[in-house]
């Protein structure tokens, strides 16, 4: 697949390092035709591995447990490549959201137990917090934790969690106070798989990822499987769907760079009226107003990755709901516009390009879609 380096900023010597790595990991790895057969059923997370042997799993984990102890920011030049090589192994889900939701709220004795074996690459975690009627608000939760003599009491429903079809720890939301629409009264609890009473669905995306849905009747836990303080949990999990948003924001840079150089190599090679078409003027125009959009989403991917560290939460969410729609229109305008200029070719399942298209799709969609980035940029609510 092609390469998509450039973030036009200008990574540390250890970033680079990473990035470069990663590349040969991912040409050694993981080119179409293994990705094809992954999804068909086979080869199936083959690659997992070696992002563990490279570090990417930990980096923002503590050196205490194995990881690297580094920042979004590293994390984050990662996903170029990875948006480029159409990886589907769930990075985001799994390392970006609840990895790093464990890292920040877990207790000393949670994390011995759960991160050593997330970065070394033999167990996932996923967020589970979606439900059927939320419509994109964080706060809305039905599912509820009753308290027991010995611990908690988990019932309910989650929907379309993503990564949630390998999971291995499911990272849940439930209501343990207030209306379901309140932002008091959200906790996190610890739900491993195989846990009495949980039931799960596996879910194949649009795009070719994985999820799940999430059936919790009756689940028993210990007091132990609550994750940072009793009701005290939507503005992580707000925080978390924000990096979720800036992590596919960046990812998209590298979906969208790739598929322009595909596009671009067909209209060098394809041929009508015995010359390539890409000598037509009309093409050239057409390939520089997608050029521009890609190079216009790049400063919004770089925004995004700087909105998370601000402290302000007001501030935080306008500056990601910005990028999220600067970038998904991006992605749209890419995305339709590359697929219209291969033609019927474009949209078979033997050639990358609609592979990328259905990738640039379901990013819009992610972590809030356009409608609703443009609804909390105006009134920044639930």
């Amino acid at each position: 697949m092609s390469g998509a380096k450039r973030m036009t900023f200008s990574p540390t010597e250890t970033q680079q390092m990473l990035v470069n790595s990663l590349e040969r990991v991912l040409a050694d790895n993981y080119d179409f035709q293994r990705r094809s057969r992954h999804l068909r059923g086979g080869d199936q997370e083959h690659l997992w591995p070696a992002l563990a042997d490279l570090g990417l799993l930990g980096i923002e984990v503590h050196e205490y447990f194995g990881g690297s102890g580094g920042t979004f920011d590293d994390l984050a030049v990662a996903l170029v490549p990875i948006g480029a090589a159409l990886v589907v192994e769930p990075l985001i889900p799994s390392v970006v959201v609840a990895t790093g939701l464990l890292s920040t709220l877990g207790t000393d004795t949670q994390k011995a137990r759960w991160l050593p074996r997330i970065v070394d690459g033999t167990l996932k975690a996923c967020l589970a917090h979606s439900e059927r009627r939320a419509r994109d608000m964080v706060s809305w939760v039905e599912a509820t934790a009753s308290r027991e003599v010995t611990g908690w009491r988990l019932n309910g429903a989650k929907i379309v969690a993503l990564g949630g079809h390998s999971a291995d720890l499911f990272l849940v939301s439930a209501r343990t106070a207030g209306r379901p629409d309140a932002k008091e009264g959200l906790s996190l609890f610890l739900v491993p798989s195989g846990s009495t009473g949980l039931y799960v669905t596996n879910l194949r995306l649009y795009d070719g990822s994985g999820a799940a849905d999430l059936t919790l009747a009756s689940v028993t836990l210990p007091d132990a499987a609550l994750l940072g303080h009793l009701n005290q949990a939507y503005d992580w999990v707000d925080l978390a769907q924000d990096r979720g948003a800036a992590a596919v924001c960046t990812e998209a840079i590298g979906v969208m760079t790739a598929l322009y150089e595909l596009t671009l190599s067909h209209l060098k090679s394809r041929e009508q009226f015995g010359q390539p078409i890409g000598t037509f003027q009309i093409l050239q125009h057409r390939m520089a107003d997608v050029y521009m959009a890609i190079e216009l989403a790049r400063p919004m991917a770089l925004y995004a990755i700087a909105a998370i560290s601000d402290a302000d939460h007001t501030g935080r969410a306008r500056k990601i709901s910005a990028a999220k729609v600067a970038i998904g229109r991006a992605c749209r305008e890419v995305g339709q516009s590359c697929i219209q200029l291969h033609g019927g070719i474009g949209l078979t399942d033997e050639y990358p390009a609609g592979h990328y298209f259905k990738r640039l799709t379901m990013i819009e969609r992610l972590f809030g879609d356009t409608a609703h980035h443009l609804k909390r940029y105006a009134g920044v609510s639930g």
